[in-house]
Parts: C-alpha cells; sequence; structure tokens
C-alpha cells in the first residue's frame, strides 16, 4: 500500500510536471523531453518523495512500537520473559530491534523507486544518502523514545486509547 501510495504520487508530480513544461508541445513538434528537463524533474520527484517518507516514519514509528511493553504487561507476559536467562535490556532491545527491522521494510520498500528515479538525472548521491540516514535516525530515535514510554506506562493499552 505504501509503494502504491508513492507510485500515484510520484505520477501525479510527472503529469504536473509534463504540464508545467509543455511536453505536448515537444511531441507535436516531433522532439523528444530536453534532458535537462528530466533532471528537473528527478530533482522535483525526489524533493517530493523525502517528505512522504519521512512523514511516513514518523507516524508508523510511535504507533507501532510504544505499546510492546504495555501490551506484555496487559497479556501478564512480561514477567515470563523476565524470569528467562536474559538481561532486561536484551529483552527491551531485542524487542525493539523486531520493530525496528520491520519499519525498515518502509525505508526500503522505497529505495528501488527512489534509485529509477535517479536515472532521470537531478538526484545527487550524497542528498539520496542523507535522506536515508536520517530517516533511519528518525526512526530509531522515536522507536527508542516510544519503548521508553511503553515501559514507564501503567496503564493497559487499552484503556490508555479508550476502547476498554
Amino acid at each position: 500500500l505504501y509503494l502504491v501510495m508513492l507510485t500515484f504520487v510520484l505520477g501525479i508530480v510527472f503529469l504536473n510536471w509534463l504540464e508545467s513544461i509543455g511536453a505536448w508541445h515537444f511531441y507535436r513538434n516531433g522532439g523528444g523531453i530536453p534532458s535537462g528537463q528530466l533532471a528537473i524533474y528527478g530533482e522535483t520527484a525526489f524533493l517530493t518523495f523525502a517528505p512522504i517518507q519521512y512523514a511516513v516514519i514518523l507516524l508508523l514509528t510511535p504507533a507501532y512500537v510504544a505499546g510492546i511493553i504495555a501490551d506484555e504487561k496487559e497479556r501478564k507476559t512480561l514477567e515470563f520473559l523476565f524470569a528467562t536467562d536474559l538481561r532486561n535490556r536484551e529483552i527491551i532491545f531485542g524487542k525493539l530491534a523486531a520493530r525496528l527491522v520491520t519499519l525498515g521494510m518502509y525505508i526500503i520498500a522505497g529505495l528501488p523507486l527512489l534509485a529509477s528515479l535517479m536515472l532521470f538525472g537531478g538526484i545527487d548521491p550524497e542528498s539520496l544518502l542523507g535522506v536515508y540516514v536520517g530517516t533511519i535516525l528518525t526512526m530509531v530515535t522515536l522507536a527508542a523514545g516510544s519503548i521508553f514510554f511503553s515501559f514507564r506506562s501503567t496503564e493497559p493499552i487499552r484503556k490508555a486509547v479508550g476502547t476498554a
């Protein structure tokens, strides 16, 4: 669904870009789109893609990670986890890592789409790396804060959300 949304948004950006440069005029006169214009599309698509990916991670990370420990408390399984040979931090970091890997799939899923946009030009590889590093660091920071507040939570998830 995430990739379909990204493809749809980038398709709209592409159609708007075609309209703004008057691409239909180029085709009627028997020519193609100048390569410099393609680089402008690549840059525009990248500048559209990066905030969408960042927003998705900002919205999904706390929602997906925040309930890890509170859910274990609610199901009364946290005591069993702490009774194992694992240290407390190993349990917490293990649960955090499992959720981060799943969230990382959203970031990795957009990479082929963005890499194909690099074929148009206008996207600097350092900018691409910067966006991905920034997104990953934001995801890890939000996840760590979310799991901290999940651990500190004393009320069950259903009661906190208001569904109880």
